[in-house]
């Protein structure tokens, strides 16, 4: 799975249609893995789903998906993507590439708008990176209450 930053701090973001839910959910690239690592499946996937390319990666994590699989979810940081190809897409993909900028995607993990769990722990480990090598997020908003899903928290009496 794969956060992508450009150079104008917008986050690469999929819009993609699930036949379960019956609607379209914002996701970040993300696929599986044919022959190759899991950085060089994290670059296709990117650029194929998106167009996109990126001059730096960073590994974030690698965790195992859970009791019922014995898979793993890599996560991954590209940052200074930019549009370099046109999609590439496999018959039954329908992709919509959205940019988010950076201060405003916090806010789109906390209302719900990026339901995915998986997104949910590739974003906040992105956010978390990105925090440390000096990027300004709207994640130390969501830390300190501010923002909807502290309202949510003090209607709850938290």
């Amino acid at each position: 799975m794969v956060f992508a930053l450009t150079a104008k701090e917008e986050v690469i973001v999929n819009r993609q249609h699930n036949i379960h839910l019956g609607r379209r959910l914002w996701e970040l690239p993300a696929g599986c893995m044919e022959t190759e690592t899991p950085l060089a499946a994290a670059k296709r996937e990117l650029r194929e789903e998106t167009g996109y390319t990126a001059g730096r990666w960073l590994k974030l994590k690698s965790l195992h998906l859970g009791k019922w699989s014995l898979g793993r979810a890599h996560f991954y940081l590209a940052l200074g993507a930019r549009k370099t190809h046109e999609q590439e897409l496999e018959e039954s993909e329908d992709i919509v590439v959205e940019r988010i900028p950076l201060a405003r995607y916090p806010a789109l993990l906390a209302d719900g708008t990026i339901s995915s769990t998986l997104c949910h722990g590739a974003s906040y480990e992105a956010l978390a990176c990105l925090e440390s090598l000096g990027y300004r997020t709207a994640r130390q908003k969501l830390k300190s209450g501010q923002g909807k899903s502290a309202n949510r928290r003090r209607a709850l009496g938290h």
